[in-house]
């Protein structure tokens, strides 16, 4: 008898920075490198141990970053989690329901005016 089962490292869940990552990898490529999309980590501890994860643009030849959205859950559950842009709050609790919204986030039009607007200020320079 074990104390732990066998299973234990199959069928995980799909962090949220996996999910980040991806939208994050799929900018780079569009825009051929132009603008690069990053995640950045933070840990805050108030009442609870909070880990918050920032998702931000950056154009390199105009050294500007533009935050777009963050988000933060439990370490010790990823789902439900709160995604934060501008003053809007939005909740997921799941990696679908995150996935939707980070779709629904990025294609917003402030968001797409605002790549464009930074892609065609970017390949001036």
């Amino acid at each position: 008898m074990t104390f732990w089962p066998d299973d234990l490292t199959e069928n995980l869940p799909i962090p949220p920075t996996t999910i980040l990552k991806e939208a994050a990898s799929e900018l780079s490529t569009k825009t051929n490198g132009i603008l690069v999309a990053s995640v950045r980590f933070d840990e805050v501890n108030s009442d609870e141990k909070l880990f918050y994860y920032d998702f931000s643009v950056t154009a390199k030849s105009l050294n500007y970053r533009y935050d777009i959205f963050y988000i933060c859950c439990k370490p010790s559950k990823s789902y439900p989690l709160e995604l934060t842009k501008g003053e809007k709050k939005y909740s997921a609790s799941s990696q679908d329901e995150l996935r939707d919204l980070v779709v629904k986030m990025l294609n917003s039009e402030d968001v797409i005016m605002s790549i464009k607007t930074l892609i065609a200020q970017a390949k001036i320079l």
